[in-house]
């Protein structure tokens, strides 16, 4: 599985959103309807299965799954 699909396991899970709009340019507040506390459960759970640790600054940053992919392959 690459990063994507884990990554996209990982939101469906978390924001309970449908796998369709799971899209790489998908933004996770407005499209998605994350909230601060989605995205340090998300980033937790993505921590865990990726071996990681993200910032919470980084968090905040993490605006669309694009961005997520991006700083787990870079940060793996």
């Amino acid at each position: 599985m690459n990063t994507f699909d884990r990554v996209k396991e990982i939101i469906m899970v978390t924001l309970g959103c449908e796998e369709d709009a799971v899209t790489p340019d998908a933004n996770l507040f407005e499209d998605l309807g994350a909230d601060s506390i989605d995205m340090i459960e998300m980033a937790v759970v993505i921590e865990e299965e990726f071996g990681l640790t993200i910032s919470n600054e980084e968090v905040e940053r993490l605006t669309t799954i694009s961005n997520v992919i991006q700083y787990v392959d870079n940060h793996q």
